[in-house]
């Protein structure tokens, strides 16, 4: 059980970010098919894009603020020296269950905004509720993830690691979702 939570004590530097490479890429070709989005650190939508490109876009966006992030808390909280390669790639395994949200995204239909308007029309099967009950547990195991990755790599322990890694989560989300709305790819 451990390992699935944190399998940081194992895997880390080139190994975790040759992983990670290789779930991202199957990640973002299931994005495409199933148009799961991941526009943010922690967030996940459906939206049918054209290309490849704009999962990709958002997904390298979200992935490098929270490396940036971590690695400046690394400079900022902790006195221990820590490896850049560490945190690109426990942060880029940790993103792992995006892969099983990418998968239980066949499941949850678009909704456009018009459609929103009239939410009485809209027909939400099993299928939509089990579909993201399953996304909501996965984004949060994905937490967790990264919270064991930013704990093992900068070596932060106790309070200063939770309230740490509470504002980097927070300021890498809002950045990451800052230049995703700048630069909106259609």
């Amino acid at each position: 059980m451990v390992s699935i939570f944190n399998p940081f004590q194992k895997i880390a530097g080139t190994r975790a970010l040759n992983m990670g490479i290789v779930i991202t890429f199957l990640t973002l070709l299931i994005s495409f098919y199933s148009h799961s989005v991941f526009n943010g650190v922690i967030d996940f939508h459906v939206f049918p894009f054209s290309t490849i490109w704009p999962y990709a876009f958002y997904y390298v966006i979200a992935w490098l603020c929270l490396v940036i992030y971590f690695g400046l808390a690394g400079l900022i909280f902790t006195k221990t020296r820590f490896r850049w390669i560490d945190i690109a790639g426990t942060t880029l395994l940790s993103r792992f269950p995006l892969l099983l949200i990418a998968i239980a995204a066949f499941a949850i239909p678009y909704i456009d905004t018009a459609a929103l308007s009239n939410l009485s029309k809209i027909h939400f099967t099993a299928g939509f509720y089990i579909a993201s009950t399953f996304s909501l547990l996965c984004i949060i195991w994905t937490i967790a993830l990264y919270y064991n990755s930013y704990r093992i790599c900068l070596n932060i322990k106790g309070q200063k690691a939770i309230w740490s890694f509470i504002a980097v989560m927070i300021m890498a989300e809002a950045t990451s979702l800052f230049i995703i709305h700048c630069i909106h790819l259609k």
